[in-house]
């Protein structure tokens, strides 16, 4: 103990004779805590964290293409749907207890509180179907949600605001519930507010102010609305497993109905059509899952991690690089990959009878690879990253939030 209050005292007085030294040191360290607790939050974010939403894990995207916003024509990793044709593969999907449509890209709307505001602020908006709310299982945090009566030609106009809104704009006051907002120059009455902590379906850094039903679109929009416009992609769709239902066979399936309505009904100018014809092979409806969320960050990571796993040099890589990128695998959605990591065949992925990770003669216990593969198995196992037909089980683990 003396010896390393001696040792600090000298420290100190070597950084007092030093001030410009010790300035740049702890500025140095600073950024770099910083900068690594910054990189860390955006990580756990795009890649770690579940929407805050009712079980996640048997939420699911149909196609996970990453186009935004209108996409006209094909697009061949399909993501993007017209309305027409959501309601076609909605009538397809007989596996999910909800299917639900919601807008790719949000607008600013302007928008006034009838009787108090003097004039009126930009706020961003988002169209979704009335199951939005029921499908991701979000409630209210005031008032109600959407219900499927709400988004119908007939419905009377209604909104529902995010909590931050109502905290930051209107100070969380709750006779905000049951107020008018005049949207766009339309009365719109104000059923509810969404929970705090839920920020919508996507990872964005605007996202939505309020929710507005998609059958509402055409007031707002008039000559312009997309609603009935069969050519303009501008909807993305997610759906939640029935109990016991499989995913097994659905992409195919809307692959192929897919391309049926390229064919037959999507409103194409005939002149596209030959173009179109010869694309059809490459048009295809794929399933993801959606349990983080909607991110077009989350799924170029995706894209990187299944490029970097068919060409990475594997027999060149240590121990612990198997279990990384399980991990990686599990969180962004992958759990076959994710298996596929922790049991590849290469020398430095082998764990001897004692449990340890061998590297190669003379590195016979590698520790970064046994930490690493109990941290692997225990992300998967508390994240839905083991292949759905598995049943792990756990005593004593919290996954993360």
């Amino acid at each position: 103990m003396r010896n390393l209050l001696n040792d600090m005292r000298y420290a100190l007085r070597q950084f007092g004779r030093s001030p410009v030294f010790t300035t740049a040191a702890v500025l140095t360290l600073a950024l770099g805590i910083g900068g690594t607790t910054a990189i860390f939050t955006l990580i756990h974010a795009v890649m770690l964290r579940s929407l805050p939403v009712t079980d996640p894990a048997s939420l699911y995207r149909i196609g996970d293409g990453d186009s935004c916003c209108v996409q006209g024509g094909p697009q061949d990793e399909w993501g993007l749907f017209s309305f027409p044709l959501f309601e076609r593969l909605k009538a397809e999907t007989p596996e999910f207890d909800q299917l639900a449509a919601f807008q790719a890209g949000s607008g600013r709307l302007s928008v006034r509180r009838q009787g108090v505001d003097a004039a009126a602020r930009p706020l961003r908006s988002e169209f979704v179907t009335g199951n939005y709310f029921v499908t991701l299982g979000v409630g209210a945090f005031g008032g109600r949600v959407f219900t499927a009566d709400d988004d119908v030609p007939s419905a009377a106009p209604v909104t529902v605001l995010s909590h931050h809104v109502w905290q930051t704009v209107y100070g969380g006051d709750p006779s905000v519930v049951g107020a008018t907002f005049v949207i766009e120059g339309h009365p719109f009455a104000v059923v509810g507010v969404a929970p705090p902590g839920f920020f919508g379906e996507t990872l964005r850094g605007n996202p939505p102010d309020l929710y507005i039903p998609l059958h509402q679109e055409p007031l707002i929009a008039g000559g312009g609305s997309l609603l009935r416009q069969p050519v303009s992609a501008w909807l993305r769709a997610i759906g939640r497993l029935r109990p016991g239902a499989s995913v097994e066979g659905i992409a195919p399936r809307l692959t192929g109905v897919l391309r049926q309505w390229i064919q037959h009904d999507s409103g194409y100018p005939a002149m596209w059509m030959p173009d179109v014809i010869r694309m059809l092979p490459r048009q295809t409806i794929t399933l993801v899952p959606a349990g983080a969320g909607v991110g077009v960050m989350k799924e170029a990571y995706g894209r990187t991690l299944r490029r970097a796993f068919d060409t990475w040099q594997w027999p060149e890589t240590w121990g612990w690089d198997y279990p990384h990128v399980a991990m990686t695998a599990a969180r962004l959605g992958e759990p076959e990959l994710a298996v596929d990591a922790l049991l590849m065949d290469t020398p430095k992925n082998r764990y001897l009878p004692n449990g340890h990770n061998y590297q190669r003669p003379g590195l016979t216990i590698y520790l970064p690879g046994n930490g690493g593969l109990l941290a692997a198995t225990a992300t998967m196992a508390t994240a839905s990253g083991f292949p759905r037909s598995w049943a792990p089980r756990w005593e004593k683990l919290r996954g993360l939030p």
